[in-house]
């Protein structure tokens, strides 16, 4: 083979080996743009799937609050960048794998602010009726054990309730129907002679340190109770220094 004829067979298989080699480049960063491509997916996936699921909540909380507000300021200038990028992504599909394209961590924390907002005011419209409060001191007075064994297991419910954002418009009517009950038992309780006063007396009798003999004294409505159905047997009347030893009765 002549030399001109090597050149020649030499110079076409660096021809061929540079168009292999085109190919193997395209062929690669088609496959690393394809990786980045679906990694994105995911994340937008994520993205939009939490965000309609505050969509959600937030239409059944405003039920149950109309008051409520959602907080927009992180939201703003985030959803603004997203349109430009969805304009340049049309143009230029890799533009959307860059870096810094999505502020995925930014968008998490504006979520993350919403769904806070959203429990706070889903747990104020969830929370315990005044008049269910202090029943548990019931537990162990005969007549009244049903009654104050009912509450707490209702009260137990509404708290469960409360401790997470509701997905359906019948956790708002569970939670209505749950206080009513709570306010319903709570009347029992007063109509059989026990009211806030004496509920919360009875609560700090069994714990701590008590009550102040004076405070009693004081107050005509336990007066009134500790002197009927004798009330008063179960209780004793102990002095400071009994239940600390630094007090300054100590003698």
């Amino acid at each position: 083979m002549s030399e001109s004829m090597k050149a020649a067979s030499l110079a076409e298989l660096a021809t061929r080996v540079h168009e292999k080699a085109d190919a193997s480049m395209r062929s690669w960063y088609g496959e690393e743009l394809a990786k980045l491509l679906r990694a994105r997916r995911t994340q937008l996936e994520t993205l939009a799937e939490r965000t309609g699921r505050i969509a959600t909540q937030r239409s059944i909380v405003i039920k149950a609050d109309p008051k409520v507000r959602v907080p927009k300021k992180r939201f703003t200038l985030r959803i603004k960048n997203l349109v430009k990028l969805e304009t340049v992504a049309a143009l230029d599909i890799r533009r959307i794998v860059e870096a810094d394209a999505i502020d995925v961590e930014g968008l998490g924390e504006a979520l993350e602010e919403a769904e806070e907002a959203l429990l706070d005011a889903w747990q104020k419209f969830a929370r315990t009726p005044r008049e269910a409060s202090g029943a548990d001191a019931l537990a162990d007075v005969p007549e009244m054990e049903q009654t104050a064994r009912q509450l707490r297991a209702t009260r137990q419910q509404l708290e469960a309730k409360s401790k997470q954002l509701p997905t359906t418009e019948k956790d708002v009517r569970d939670v209505r129907e749950l206080q009513q009950q709570l306010t319903a038992l709570g009347d029992q309780i007063r109509t059989k002679g026990y009211p806030d006063e004496v509920l919360a007396f009875l609560s700090q009798v069994r714990a701590g340190r008590g009550v102040a003999l004076a405070e009693v004294l004081n107050n005509p409505t336990l007066r009134a109770w500790l002197d009927t159905k004798r009330n008063a047997s179960a209780l004793r009347v102990l002095h400071d220094s009994a239940l600390n030893p630094t007090s300054p009765h100590r003698p």
